[in-house]
């Protein structure tokens, strides 16, 4: 089969041409064996541990692959790693693909052409991803170590060179005091919808995709704000902290804002934001605002610029885990324990988590003198 025909049969708005009469009665008596194997990849696809975001990152390498530059992902790697990641994602998103046409069969029913219609677009998905490869515990990678696929991959436009992957904790030290501040500011001169969003990153630290799952905020007659954040990355309670609640205060101007949206809204608001739109506004914003910058501010800055906080007002390593939504206090060495902000005041109090601390560095440090203290 020419698969550079299929991918752009696939590309075009996933739309397929009108069916004849002899391609319906084909893809009809093919029909049971078709969604049999589309519903065993519809298992791989539920079985998969892949997060939101990577999810998201894996659609928009696809989409641009198939949908923009129409271009298979061995044309358009550089190199063996760069090859699987481009695989993987087209392979994620054509089972997403599959397991929502799959979701919609049963609606479909009453409706023969439409049915046939979703089957057709089943084969279709099925045929691409078994020319792209799916590759169930790396068989196929162990195979290729010994393979060179120099004379296969063509000369590559800039557009597919992967990034270099920058330390958010160092990054922090290069941007201004103030850096949180002028981006807020922007925000408000722009009328974005991501305020609330932005200050809410800005005072609770919270990763980028639990604003999706919704920050609870609380207004307290002391003028704190108490925070409760649903955690990611807990891989299904395995590690990571399900819930964390604190009180804040702060004079900064994300926070002196919250007040004010909150007195507006009884004292309690839910803050959700697109994950996705968020992490894409924030480096928006900072160049925007800063258009000097060598790096624009991630979303994720703002987490950093928190632990920066808790470091400086003497937190223990503890406490400082369960803000940050971890289940030990190893994961917090990642992150930044410098302060970088124009704000003073701050201060943190009632730290709760779901689950205890492991004190992993605790533990080495009291061993670590134990061995010391022998003779």
């Amino acid at each position: 089969m020419n698969y550079t025909i299929l991918l752009f049969n696939i590309v075009n708005e996933m739309e397929l041409i009108m069916l004849n009469n002899e391609e319906k009665q084909e893809i009809h008596s093919n029909a049971f064996t078709i969604i049999e194997n589309a519903n065993k990849l519809h298992v791989i696809n539920k079985n998969r541990r892949i997060s939101e975001k990577t999810r998201l990152s894996y659609n928009r390498i696809a989409e641009r692959l198939l949908l923009i530059n129409k271009i298979m992902p061995i044309n358009a790697a550089s190199s063996k790693s760069s090859y699987y990641v481009y695989k993987a994602a087209v392979n994620s998103y054509l089972l997403d693909k599959i397991s929502a046409t799959i979701l919609l069969m049963n609606k479909l029913r009453a409706f023969e052409a439409e049915w046939l219609k979703e089957v057709s677009n089943l084969k279709l998905y099925i045929e691409f991803i078994n020319a792209v490869g799916i590759d169930q515990g790396k068989v196929n990678l162990l195979a290729y170590k010994t393979v060179s696929f120099n004379s296969e991959w063509s000369i590559k436009t800039k557009e597919f060179k992967p990034k270099a992957i920058s330390s958010k904790s160092k990054r922090l030290k290069s941007l201004p005091k103030n850096w949180t501040e002028k981006i807020f500011l922007t925000a408000l001169e722009s009328k974005s919808k991501h305020i609330l969003p932005i200050a809410t990153l800005a005072i609770t630290g919270c990763r980028p995709q639990e604003l999706e799952y919704g920050v609870e905020l609380k207004l307290n007659d002391d003028r704190s704000i108490s925070a409760k954040i649903f955690g990611a990355k807990t891989h299904d309670g395995k590690y990571g902290q399900a819930f964390r609640m604190f009180t804040s205060k702060s004079d900064s101007i994300e926070f002196l804002y919250l007040i004010d949206q909150l007195e507006q809204n009884s004292g309690i608001l839910t803050v959700k934001a697109n994950a996705g739109a968020l992490c894409d506004k924030v480096p928006y914003l900072s160049k925007k605002t800063m258009p000097r910058l060598k790096e624009p501010v991630s979303a994720y800055c703002y987490r950093h610029r928190f632990s920066g906080d808790l470091h400086k007002v003497g937190l223990d390593s503890e406490a400082i885990a369960k803000a940050l939504g971890h289940s030990n206090d190893q994961s917090q060495q990642k992150y930044s324990k410098s302060h970088r902000s124009g704000a003073t005041g701050f201060s943190i109090s009632n730290i709760v988590a779901a689950t205890p601390v492991n004190l992993k560095n605790q533990a080495k440090l009291r061993n670590s003198i134990h061995d010391l203290a022998q003779p």
